[in-house]
């Protein structure tokens, strides 16, 4: 059975590329569409052809690339200054621009600036005698960060300008949606951390009651020995003694000792 792409990723095999390539293709295959921007009820947006393996140098695309990019709505570039360098990407972008509109070409700047990373292919229409006939301005989502972490969180919202071009929507509404997503995600988390919370703090303050409850009932069970102890002693004539047990038995300052009649 043949497979049709929402997208075709074309990239340059280095680092930085197989980084950015690998997950956009992720975040397109499980980005779930909003309900009320979904076309025939499709959630997610389709498949996404991304070649892993190095191609061979050639004058030719394979044609497992060319069936792919027939097969495919979208074109998207991961553009770096490496990736203009490289043949097979050139002629990925070519080939494309020969079979489909270039409105569905979409680029996304990785590493350096317009004017070193992206294609002339992406940024210029040309005649058929070389001749330039307009320059262009590529949808393009923009990555460049110094550092992973940046480049990260500057992907979750960039990202979304290639999901809104690929669902057919503006960008700005797809930001609120994912904006209020978080939001609400965000007050969840909040909500389940004050409720675990309180069931700790509950079963903390009953922990602590039962403990008060079970030191109360030993101070009294001790505090009846030590009234037996001093009855013992009086009967024995033992009057110190005895005087001694009562008072330990008895409730007194700095003595946290619940009152028992037997020792008043």
């Amino acid at each position: 059975m043949e497979r049709n792409y929402i997208a075709f990723i074309s990239y340059r095999h280095r680092p930085l590329d197989i980084w950015t390539a690998k997950r956009l293709h992720k975040r397109i295959e499980h980005y779930v569409i909003p309900k009320d921007l979904r076309k025939d009820g499709k959630k997610k947006l389709g498949l996404v052809f991304r070649d892993q393996d190095e191609l061979p140098i050639a004058s030719n695309l394979s044609e497992n690339i060319r069936e792919a990019l027939d097969r495919s709505a979208f074109l998207i570039v991961i553009c770096t200054p490496d990736s203009v360098q490289s043949p097979w990407v050139q002629r990925e972008i070519r080939y494309f621009l020969e079979h489909h509109d270039r409105d569905h070409v979409l680029a996304v700047l990785a590493d350096g600036t317009p004017e070193t990373a992206f294609s002339p292919l992406l940024t210029e229409r040309r005649s058929p005698d070389g001749d330039l006939l307009e320059e262009i301005e590529p949808l393009a989502a923009n990555i460049v960060a110094e550092n992973e972490r940046t480049r990260r969180r500057l992907f979750r919202v960039e990202s979304l300008r290639i999901l809104a071009a690929l669902i057919g929507c503006p960008f700005d509404s797809l930001y609120r949606r994912e904006l209020r997503f978080r939001r609400q995600r965000a007050a969840a988390a909040l909500g389940a951390c004050a409720l675990v919370a309180a069931v700790f703090i509950g079963m903390l303050l009953n922990r602590n009651a039962e403990i008060r409850a079970q030191l109360t009932r030993a101070l009294i069970s001790e505090s009846q020995t030590l009234a037996a102890l001093s009855e013992q002693a009086y009967r024995e004539g033992d009057y110190n003694g005895a005087l001694e047990y009562a008072l330990q038995a008895l409730p007194g300052e700095g003595r946290d000792r619940p009152y028992v009649p037997e020792a008043e």
